[in-house]
């Protein structure tokens, strides 16, 4: 056995670094406490759509443009809402749209809610829609780097 089992998890961090294959520089390095996560029941409401459907580009985000965050969808929903979270789980930015539409973009420029830049790294999307006032969820990531 190449590994060790841990009977416990107090006091051990996850550490995640994001570093060039080529010239293996490493650009960015942050641990995280472990946390043991208990599955939940899905509700029906909460099943995703093919993450397909959400366009992240350009996807990485060098701060020198804007990041468009887009999606199309088979049917016209009522709401959208774009939330941007840092892999600590904090609230970095939201973006809202209320019309009616089966497709639309939103554009990030890689400031926070407090219009500050943000800091290099991944960062977790979370667009959620409401269709026949039931609201679905479609994750993804992406990535920031600083020139």
């Amino acid at each position: 056995e190449d590994y060790e089992t841990l009977s416990s998890y107090e006091n051990t961090r996850i550490i995640y670094w994001l570093q060039d294959d080529v010239t293996k520089r490493v650009y960015y390095v942050e641990s995280l406490p472990y946390t043991d996560l208990e599955l939940t029941d899905i509700q029906e409401e909460e099943i995703t759509y093919n993450p397909e459907h959400l366009r992240i580009y350009p996807n990485p985000y060098s701060f020198n443009g804007v990041m468009n965050i887009s999606f199309s969808i088979n049917e016209i929903i009522q709401r959208s809402e774009l939330r941007i979270y840092n892999v600590k789980g904090q609230l970095v930015r939201t973006f809202k749209n209320d019309e009616p539409t089966s497709n639309h973009t939103f554009i990030w420029n890689g400031k926070d809610k407090n219009n500050k830049e943000s800091a290099s790294g991944v960062y977790l999307l979370q667009l959620q829609t409401e269709l026949n006032n039931k609201i679905k969820t479609i994750n993804s990531k992406c990535l920031l780097l600083k020139k």
